[in-house]
């Protein structure tokens, strides 16, 4: 599922990114609050992604439904279906050993938008 809306410009830089770019505010993860496949919420300071749906598991305990996004690094070997934030933004390898960076071909790496205001 990819949700697709305007996105907000960030507050302050990511380390490591000097230049500007536009990145996506994620809603804060609330217990016992249904989660769809691909939702994605911001918990304890981090961003995860729900890979099944569920009925508000913890992220960082329910690994079987969240996978914590990673920072994107050139040179790891990423499956299909890993999940990466690159840039601001969140995005899903649609292939095995994705050989772009992500948001540069969109058959190997998914952009999955920022959520909706």
């Amino acid at each position: 599922m990819l949700m697709l809306a305007a996105c907000d410009t960030a507050p302050p830089p990511v380390p490591g990114y000097t230049a500007a770019a536009t990145f996506c505010k994620y809603p804060f993860w609330i217990e016992y609050r249904p989660y769809a496949t691909g939702s994605i919420v911001t918990y304890r300071g981090r961003l995860y992604f729900a890979k099944s749906e569920n009925p508000g598991y913890i992220p960082d305990v329910s690994t079987f439904y969240w996978a914590e996004v990673s920072v994107w690094a050139a040179g790891d070997p990423y499956s299909a279906g890993n999940v990466v934030n690159h840039k601001g933004k969140v995005y899903v390898a649609g292939v095995d050993k994705p050989v772009t960076a992500p948001g540069e071909d969109p058959q190997h790496w998914l952009e999955q938008g920022c959520p909706r205001k």
